[in-house]
């Protein structure tokens, strides 16, 4: 099953190659004139997808990490934790798992600390949603790297968010990559009994690719049931009836959708039921997905086909085709090899080239913004001027205000004091008159002493 996922991946990443281009370069765009604010660390992340989708993984981490960065500034564990998310998916593509783990590590530890703590109900969703996200993730790294034991746990872990949920989309996506850690495991029993309720919840949501998917993953499994029975046994017969019934129906849906890489995978599938069986059936199948490959240019879907052509002709006795079929493997298989080491050149020279766009962006910003700060500078001594002199004016007015009030004062208390001696002159004065009345009463005056004196004189 592992070269139809690659063929697979490959063919859809580049079916919608120009639209990620102009997405790219939009998002470009609009990264260099953002602020530092959230839609900044948004728009990175969205970046960093448009990279992965293009298959441009080493641009996408590098998006991510800006996205990373600013989201530490910000001091948003949310943004921090998405970005995360996204910047090991982009390790994980370019094959650096150990690195992809630490990153879906570092995104599940911030997404568990929120939920404990979050008491906002859409924003815990979205931290479960996330912690699935990186669950589900892990689980799949371990998968590659042989540690089934460790896969299955960190799948359980995505599988009961998901229940808690109640969420169509996680639950189908966790019962497939629980059905392919089982059939990693040779488990096909249990690998279809998860592929079988994977298509359910694909069924529910009315994903028509996650469904044309899941129908090829249950014919592999029915497919490797049938190679593992004795030849022409009623069983092998059942089993692989099975898996061309399901391939079949994953290949109607693809070419419904016009989604190549299905076709092409679907194609060898089939022509891989009819190898020893009907080889001429298998030839024709196994050529139409090798013309549709060699349409499009994929590389490891024409490796593919060359490789299942050289199996069923030399199944078939033309080892004359056989021979050739594997020259053609080997050129295309080294063709690969080649290609992948340009595609990383290309992918350095343009992330240099963007870092030096960006770099000049930032320049040309930061001059702004010491400008506009200058400016901000000026406006803020004159505030302050104007500040300090409304203060030196309010402080004269309150000091005049005070010594009017305090002169008043004064004057009241020296108006009452005057008040208080003239009141006490009129009281001395009142008591000078009255004595000098009762002193006037005592004596005798002038004209009874003539009198007497007059008497007197007689009596002589």
């Amino acid at each position: 099953m592992k070269w139809y996922r690659n063929i697979f991946i490959c063919l859809l990443l580049s079916s919608a190659l120009t639209a990620q281009q102009h997405k790219i370069d939009s998002l470009r765009r609009l990264v260099g004139s953002l602020p530092e604010d959230t839609e900044l660390v948004k728009t990175l992340n969205s970046l960093s997808e448009a990279y992965k989708g293009a298959g441009k993984y080493d641009s996408g981490v590098w998006a991510s990490t800006e996205a990373i960065n600013h989201a530490r500034k910000q001091g948003s564990s949310i943004l921090m934790a998405g970005s995360h998310l996204t910047r090991g998916e982009s390790l994980d593509l370019s094959g650096k798992l150990p690195d992809a783990l630490k990153e879906y590590f570092a995104a599940l530890h911030i997404y568990d600390s929120l939920i404990g703590t979050n008491p906002d109900k859409k924003l815990l969703i979205a931290c479960k949603k996330g912690a699935a996200s990186a669950y589900g993730n892990i689980g799949v790294i371990y998968q590659t790297q042989g540690d089934f034991d460790n896969a299955i746990k960190n799948q359980l872990s995505d599988l009961d968010i998901a229940l808690e949920l109640n969420d169509t989309k996680l639950l189908g996506s966790a019962y497939n990559n629980i059905g392919t850690i089982y059939y990693s495991q040779n488990k096909l029993q249990l690998s279809l009994d998860s592929y079988l309720k994977a298509l359910e919840y694909k069924m529910k949501l009315g994903s028509n690719r996650g469904i044309a998917s899941t129908y090829t993953n249950i014919g592999s499994v029915y497919l490797s049931k049938g190679d593992s029975c004795a030849k022409n046994s009623p069983e092998k017969k059942i089993f692989y009836a099975k898996a061309l019934e399901n391939f079949e129906a994953g290949l109607a849906l693809y070419e419904k959708m016009n989604l190549v890489g299905g076709i092409i995978a679907n194609k060898i599938n089939i022509g891989q039921l009819y190898r020893e069986s009907d080889p001429a059936k298998s030839r024709q199948l196994v050529s139409e997905a090798l013309e549709l490959s060699l349409q499009t240019g994929y590389l490891e879907a024409i490796k593919t086909c060359y490789s299942s052509l050289y199996k069923t002709d030399s199944i078939a006795g033309d080892y004359k085709s056989a021979f050739s079929e594997l020259n053609l493997f080997y050129k295309y298989r080294d063709s690969l090899v080649n290609e992948a080491n340009t595609k990383k050149s290309v992918e350095e020279q343009m992330k240099h080239d963007f870092d030096k766009q960006r770099a000049e962006e930032k320049a040309a910003q930061d001059k702004k913004d010491a400008v506009a700060a200058e400016e901000k500078r000026k406006q803020q001594i004159i505030l302050w001027f104007v500040a300090g002199m409304l203060l030196l004016v309010i402080v004269f007015a309150l000091f005049i205000y005070r010594s009017y009030k305090q002169k008043q004062q004064a004057n009241i208390e020296i108006s009452l004091q005057k008040d208080i001696i003239e009141e006490k002159q009129k009281e001395i004065i009142d008591s000078i008159h009255y004595a000098k009345r009762i002193q006037l009463s005592l004596l005798p005056n002038e004209k009874m002493i003539e009198r007497k004196l007059k008497d007197l004189k007689k009596d002589q």
